[in-house]
């Protein structure tokens, strides 16, 4: 089925197959966008094919279904202002380690098969002479008996098998970037995978190191060197402060890629305030930084925070929206 309803909120499109949207233009109040101009008209869509979309609904598309555009009258859009912070937890189920398997693990025909059958065992001959002493007599028959043995009931090698590559479950927060003259843009990394597949690859930031609220002093020399994320408490002073605190660094895949700021609560980003950095970015010792700091925010509190210890490796996943070419957004059309 290409259509599925989502607890009340909308509906899920699974195939664009065959699907027909029907369109509405609306008022609104004024909302101002990452450019800062004013947006008074959206589009909502009211319809696909039959079904019929509440006033609040939202249709739900996956990016992949969706795909390229191919109608020039409307183009999707990165979203600059929300994205998904993608973190990718270890799965305990799965740390199995390699055991060697018994005989009942072997196929029927491993099992059942001796090395050599009655018909092609030949019989072993051993003549002793004559005037050997009667306790080396004694010493050569058990020897000859237990290479006998040996020969008549082989054992199979049972040889370790190759266990499947861990499965890793991933969960999803959404984050928001911040705005104002500090606000540096995140390094060019390729959006993480559908969080609801478990996949076996990492995510690109591998390392975490937790700085508190990062309000008092400088954070270590080799932070910035050797971690991908700095996790940081919101609170205790300004976000411009906040990354005062990081080293002086250069970017490099194995280096400082993002600082990451927790928010308390359980808001989503519907609640989450924009973070404002209003002052350039400068560094421990007061020079203006030549290499900016990425930042987004979280909420979550303690749970978002336990979550990112327990993290394999991290990634974002960014939003998009659709809007025509005039510039009027699709209002109620969400791009996961």
């Amino acid at each position: 089925m290409a259509l599925a309803r989502v607890n009340g909120e909308g509906i899920l499109v699974k195939n664009l197959a065959g699907v027909k949207l029907g369109m509405i233009q609306e008022d609104i109040a004024p909302i101002f966008g990452h450019d800062d101009k004013a947006l008074s008209k959206i589009w909502r869509i009211l319809n696909i094919g039959s079904m019929a979309l509440g006033r609040d609904e939202k249709v739900f598309i996956s990016r992949d279904t969706m795909g390229p555009i191919l109608d020039p009258s409307f183009t999707r859009v990165r979203d600059p202002t929300s994205l998904d912070l993608v973190i990718q937890l270890e799965n305990p189920e799965e740390a199995n380690s390699m055991q060697t398997p018994t005989s009942s693990d072997l196929p029927a025909d491993e099992t059942e098969q001796p090395l050599c059958t009655e018909q092609t065992r030949e019989p072993l001959h051993f003549e002793e002479p004559a005037d050997l002493p009667s306790d080396y007599r004694t010493m050569l028959s058990s020897l000859l008996h237990q290479v006998t043995s040996a020969l008549r009931d082989p054992v199979a090698t049972l040889l370790p098998q190759q266990q499947p590559e861990p499965l890793y479950h991933s969960i999803l927060i959404p984050a928001l970037a911040p705005t104002g003259i500090g606000a540096a843009p995140l390094p060019p990394v390729p959006d993480a995978p559908d969080p609801s597949t478990p996949s076996t690859a990492s995510l690109p930031w591998t390392s975490v190191y937790f700085a508190d609220e990062a309000c008092e002093g400088k954070l270590p020399d080799d932070v910035a060197r050797r971690y991908n994320v700095i996790v940081m408490r919101r609170g205790g002073c300004t976000f411009s402060r906040k990354l005062a605190r990081v080293p002086v660094f250069s970017p490099g895949k194995g280096g400082l890629q993002v600082v990451v700021v927790v928010s308390e609560g359980e808001e989503g980003d519907e609640e989450l305030v924009r973070p404002l950095l209003d002052e350039v970015q400068r560094t421990p010792g007061g020079m203006r930084r030549v290499h900016e700091v990425p930042m987004v925010m979280v909420g979550g509190g303690e749970a978002t925070w336990e979550s990112l210890r327990r993290a394999r490796s991290v990634g974002v996943r960014r939003r998009y929206w659709v809007e025509s070419a005039g510039g009027l957004r699709i209002g109620n059309l969400i791009v996961v």
